[in-house]
This record gives structure tokens, C-alpha cells and sequence, in this order.
């Protein structure tokens, strides 16, 4: 046997099923990096990704795969390296580069997941100078059932920055190089001598390196922030409060004026500035506090939000990452009470960058206070709703989940099924207060919550489970409905449940209700005891396979073949 081989047989299933999904997964994106999505070795790729996934179900888990720079991990394990050196077929790279750290296949999953899936791939292999998007907005966008991620906000994990002062050091113009150069080489030529070359003067390297210092400079002299220490240290020279209100009016103006222009850098500069002034003043000069507060209602107006709207919504221009960096910083520096202000610019704006910006920025505003948020929720823009309900479930406290809760009874399909995701962001094991959704009218919602309650086999769901089919509440949302209620049963179950499941399958005499769902009933149950996978489960399904009631024995023969081979 070789070292491969021994390696392979000393694997578990799981992990043999693991590196299979994986090696596929990798040959998937390979292929789709070559060929167009309908050739027929995309097409075999997929779906050969697809069984090996399903395959990798039928032992009861869900494939989560870690995400690092260069490696894609199962259980901590690295499964995949990669060697090269080509960003655009670097995996793992392309992931972790737009914030993603794990990506889940939940069982149930469909080839057209997995074609939209590896086409936002390959939408994102490379960045542009001006990209449209970036990989998590598209995958939010794209809203698949059977795939999930986990992506990295960056007002989380890290501040954003000061912006460091320029570097004065930097390169002559080309037009100083080639006056230095005449200088040196050819001189002034005086009038009626000829073309006889006589220098004046020829600089050292010292003096060169010392000009080249000055014109830099003067290049990267920053005009505003002059102006913006000039206006402050006015201001807090001043002693009465008319001349105070006086210049306080003047850098409003300012203020208002660096938002129209999209000067953001200097917008948060002074707003940074001012809030150390106003603490200064505090101690000090008590009465001027009064002026500094109402400085910053108004910075924090329809006025000031307006500002902002025309200047990115309107103007419509592209933002360079310098600009987008300062905007960042500057919702920071904000009020909360402008969330609901700048929160409708989510929807209005057609760049991905730009709405990833406001709704990290919002987040952190509703962070601080979260009262603002209560308006948001009450808009009549679907989309607004939908995408406040995203960003609360990346926020703290109880609140927060009590506002979530409510959203999970909006008129709006799309606005439940949000706050259900948050909810289970938030509190994956809290199963009791989302429960009723397993009777919502939209059938992704109850395919939501019964795959969450699949994957996270929690005993709490049991007796929840068993109510709920006891009662045939069930029964108005057909086969498929009653299958997944009972394979969730199953998979949250223990030998508590068998009883009940035995009564199911072999002696129940249903309503009326069930009708034509009488045979899905007890296929349900067959299906929940054969993943209970106890032996007394096992017994009962034995004795049900020698039924005098022929359907009865032939669900209980399938489900036993299909479970144990025989």
C-alpha cells in the first residue's frame, strides 16, 4: 500500500467526503475561469459538486469551510494550499480579500445555488480600478437558501485610521529636472557672443536634494487644514458669545460647503477638533457650551444630510478610495440622529462600495443609540426596511433583539426573512421565540428556520417539533412541509420522541385534515426514527416493515434500504 493510499484508508468518512467536496469545489472554480457557464464541463462540474455535497449530507452535517489567505480549512484542518502566484486563481485569496472567513453548504442545496455562487466568483476574480461591487454585497444580493458566509465588517474589527500627514519628500517636476539639467550642462548664453556657453553657477547635490525638498513640499501643501487651524484657534480666542456665535456661523458654512465638494477629510478634521473644544469649553467657559451644542444639531440637519446627497447620490460620480476612506471617518463623527437621514442613500445609490460605506457608517450610529433605528423600521421602502434589519443583526444588546422580533411579523416576505437570518446570526440556539415561524405563508422562510434547526440538532426544538405535528398544524402546507418538519424531528430528537414516533407510524388513525398527506405522515415518521439512529428506533421500524398494512410495510422496507442497505 502507498503512503497516499495508507494516508486516504486512515481517514475518516467525514473527512474522505470533505477532501471530495473540496477537490471538486476547486476544479468547479477552475473550469469556470475557462469555460462559459452552459458548456457541458461546467454544466458535469456542478452537478458532480452537487452529490458529492449530497453525499457529504447524508452523514448529517454541514460542510463549513474556513477561509484564510491562502488556505481553505474544514474543521481547523487545511485542506487546500495555494502555491501560485496568479490572484485571480487564488481561491482562498479572492474569499478572504472581500472580508468572507467561512462559507457554509447546507443540505437541501440546488445546482442553480451553485451556479450563481461560482459566477459571482468569477464577477470577483479580479479587482478593477473602479470596481461595481465587491463578493459579500453580491452574495447578500444573490440571498441563496443553501449558502451561507460569514464576512468581516471593517467598522468591527478596526478603527479607520487618521489620515497620516503627507510625506514633504517626494520628486521635482519634470519641468524643474530639465531647467536643472540646462543649468548645468549648457548655461546662459549672452547676447552677441555666439553660442559660446558660459554658467552663472552650477548647484551641489546638496542644494539639488534641498530643492526638490521645497518644491514637494509646496506641492503637497494642504490648503484646508491651514485654514481649518487658522478658524479654530480664532474661535477659541474669543471670549463673548456673539463673537463666538459669529465664527461658529463661519465654519458651519464651512462645513456644509466641505460636504458639497466632497472634502470629507476636512469635514471630520473639524468636527474631531470641535468636540475637543467643546470639552475644553465645558471646564472653562461653561457658557459657550450652549453654541457648541447647537453647532452640532446643525451639522447634523436635513441641511447637512442633503449636503452629503448631492454631493454622492446626485453628482453621481465615482468616488476615489481616498474620498470613500474620509467619508468612512466622517460617519463616524456624526450624530445618530442622522442615520435616518442618510439611511434612504442605501437604496439610491447604485455603487456596492458606496452602500457597503453608509451601511457600515449606520451601524455604527445606531451602535451608539439605537432609537433612530425605530424610525427606519417604520419606512415604507421594502428595501430600506430590509437592509436596516441586516445591519441591526450585527449590533448588541437585547433591544436590539426585540426590535428583530418584531420584524419577523411585517406584512413583507422579504423583511421576515431577514430578521429571521439576523435573529439566527445573533442567537443560533434561541429557538423558542422564532418558532412560529414555521407556519409562515412563504415557503423560504419555513425552509429557513427547519434547515437551522437541522443543522444545530437543538433538544430545545423537540418538544416544539412534536407539538406541532401532534396537532396537524402542518398538514395546509403539503408533503414537502411535512417531510422537512419530520426530518427535523429527527435530527433534533432523542429516544424522548420514539414513542411518539411509533404511534405516527403504526397506530395513529389520522384526521380528515390529513387526506391525501395520510402516507407523507408516516413516511415522515419512518424518516425521523431511522436518524434518530437508536436501536429501539430501529426495533420499531423493523416491526413496521412486517405491517399488515401494505403501505405501511412498503414505506418502512424503503426508508430501512435506504438507510442501513437492506
Amino acid at each position: 500500500m502507498s503512503v497516499i493510499e495508507n494516508e486516504m484508508e486512515q481517514l475518516s468518512d467525514a473527512d474522505r467526503a470533505a477532501r471530495k467536496v473540496m477537490t471538486l469545489m476547486l476544479l468547479t472554480f477552475k473550469n469556470f475561469t475557462l469555460y462559459p457557464e452552459n458548456h457541458t464541463i461546467c454544466i458535469n462540474c456542478i452537478r458532480k459538486l452537487r452529490d458529492a455535497l449530497h453525499d457529504f449530507f447524508s452523514a448529517g452535517a454541514t460542510f463549513k469551510c474556513g477561509v484564510e489567505q491562502d488556505r481553505l480549512l474544514f474543521q481547523g484542518e487545511p485542506l487546500y494550499q495555494h502555491a501560485g502566484e496568479t490572484p485571480g486563481e487564488n481561491l482562498p485569496g479572492i474569499l478572504y480579500r472581500d472580508g468572507l472567513r467561512w462559507i457554509t453548504f447546507h443540505p437541501d442545496i440546488e445546482v442553480f445555488e451553485l451556479n450563481r455562487f461560482f459566477n459571482i466568483l468569477q464577477a470577483y476574480r479580479f479587482l478593477d480600478d473602479e470596481p461595481e461591487g465587491d463578493l459579500v454585497t453580491a452574495l447578500w444580493e444573490a440571498d441563496l437558501d443553501h449558502i451561507g458566509y460569514d464576512a468581516v465588517l471593517y467598522w468591527e474589527v478596526e478603527p479607520l485610521s487618521r489620515f497620516p500627514s503627507l510625506d514633504p519628500v517626494g520628486q521635482p517636476l519634470q519641468e524643474t529636472r530639465e531647467l536643472m539639467e540646462i543649468s548645468e550642462h549648457q548655461g546662459p548664453q549672452w547676447p552677441g557672443e555666439g553660442s559660446a556657453p558660459m554658467v552663472l553657477w552650477q548647484l551641489n547635490e546638496e542644494e539639488i536634494d534641498r530643492l526638490q525638498r521645497m518644491i514637494a513640499q509646496e506641492e503637497a501643501w494642504d490648503a484646508t487644514h491651514d485654514v481649518l487651524n487658522v478658524l479654530l484657534d480664532i474661535l477659541e480666542e474669543q471670549h463673548e458669545p456673539e463673537d463666538f456665535s459669529v465664527v461658529l456661523e463661519f465654519l458651519e458654512e464651512e462645513y456644509l460647503n466641505g460636504l458639497g465638494h466632497r472634502e470629507f477629510d476636512f469635514s471630520a478634521r473639524l468636527i474631531t477638533q470641535m468636540e475637543r473644544i467643546r470639552q475644553q469649553f465645558a471646564m472653562d467657559h461653561s457658557w459657550a457650551v450652549a453654541h457648541l451644542n447647537a453647532f452640532f444639531q446643525k451639522i447634523s440637519s436635513v441641511e447637512a444630510a442633503e449636503a452629503i446627497r448631492r454631493s454622492l447620490i446626485a453628482d453621481a460620480g465615482p468616488l476615489s478610495d481616498a474620498s470613500l476612506k474620509a467619508f468612512k471617518e466622517l460617519l463616524h463623527h456624526l450624530s445618530p440622529d442622522m442615520a435616518p437621514l442618510l439611511a434612504p442613500m442605501m437604496v439610491e445609490t447604485r455603487s456596492p462600495k458606496l452602500q457597503r460605506a453608509l451601511m457600515e457608517g449606520i451601524a455604527s450610529l445606531l451602535n451608539r443609540n439605537l432609537e433612530p433605528a425605530e424610525r427606519l423600521l417604520k419606512s415604507e421602502s421594502e428595501a430600506l426596511v430590509r437592509m436596516t434589519v441586516h445591519i441591526l443583526g450585527y449590533l448588541k444588546g437585547e433591544s436590539v433583539n426585540r426590535l428583530l422580533l418584531r420584524m419577523t411579523r411585517h406584512s413583507a416576505a422579504g423583511v421576515r426573512k431577514q430578521a429571521l437570518k439576523s435573529l439566527i446570526r445573533r442567537s443560533p440556539d434561541r429557538v423558542e421565540s422564532i418558532f412560529f415561524l414555521i407556519d409562515d405563508p412563504d415557503v423560504s422562510i419555513r425552509r429557513l428556520l427547519l434547515n437551522h434547526l437541522r443543522k444545530r440538532r437543538l433538544a430545545s426544538a423537540e418538544p416544539l417539533l412534536v407539538d406541532y405535528l401532534e396537532t396537524e398544524r402542518c398538514v395546509p402546507h403539503g408533503r414537502e412541509h411535512i417531510l422537512a418538519c419530520f426530518s427535523a424531528l429527527g435530527d433534533c430528537a432523542s429516544s424522548s420522541a420514539v414513542p411518539f414516533l411509533r404511534e405516527t407510524l403504526l397506530n395513529r388513525l389520522w384526521s380528515g385534515l390529513f387526506g391525501g398527506n395520510h402516507a407523507h405522515i408516516k413516511e415522515g415518521a419512518a424518516r425521523a426514527l431511522a436518524a434518530l439512529n437508536l436501536e429501539e428506533a430501529r426495533e420499531v421500524l423493523q416491526t413496521a416493515s412486517r405491517s399488515l398494512a401494505p403501505h405501511i410495510r412498503r414505506i418502512s422496507r424503503m426508508v430501512m434500504k435506504e438507510r442501513y442497505g437492506r
